[in-house]
């Protein structure tokens, strides 16, 4: 079963075996389709609750009835997305650099008439800006035209 979340917190159904009443057969640990449960004849089993989804097929295959599904609460996905929010604030502030502005801004001038700057083909006309024209240009060098 997947996390739900309920009013901030996430919970999760898990599988709690009984140390006390065990007995030590092993017939859960067989039974968990994902091995969520380890163990070997004569030891109880333990259960690793991050790999549990409370399926509750344990629960079915032990013949003494000491293992439960339990409702587990957890923080652990908001603790997972709050570092993700810090990462991106500090990769961000990275960008930015110191002042506010990008680290590489004089590095590529955005505009034709800044020293090492570029231009796009339909600008060098000088017609500055209808580029249906050029496109219709580049159709008729392909033999694409009108479609």
């Amino acid at each position: 079963m997947a996390p739900r979340r309920v009013g901030g917190l996430f919970r999760k159904r898990v599988a709690v075996v009984d140390a006390r009443s065990c007995r030590g057969c092993a017939l859960c640990v067989a039974s968990c389709p994902l091995g969520a449960l380890r163990g070997s004849r004569g030891e109880v089993p333990v259960v690793d609750e991050g790999l549990c989804i409370g399926c509750g097929i344990c629960v079915e295959a032990c013949p003494f009835n000491v293992i439960s599904l339990r409702v587990r609460w957890s923080l652990l996905p908001i603790a997972t997305l709050a570092f993700a929010a810090v990462a991106a604030l500090a990769v961000g502030l990275w960008v930015l650099g110191a002042g506010g502005q990008p680290m590489d801004a004089g590095a590529a001038p955005a505009r034709a008439d800044e020293p090492g700057g570029f231009e796009l083909p339909y600008e060098a006309s000088g017609g500055g800006g209808a580029p249906a024209e050029f496109y219709a240009e580049l159709e008729e060098e392909a033999g694409t035209e009108g479609g």
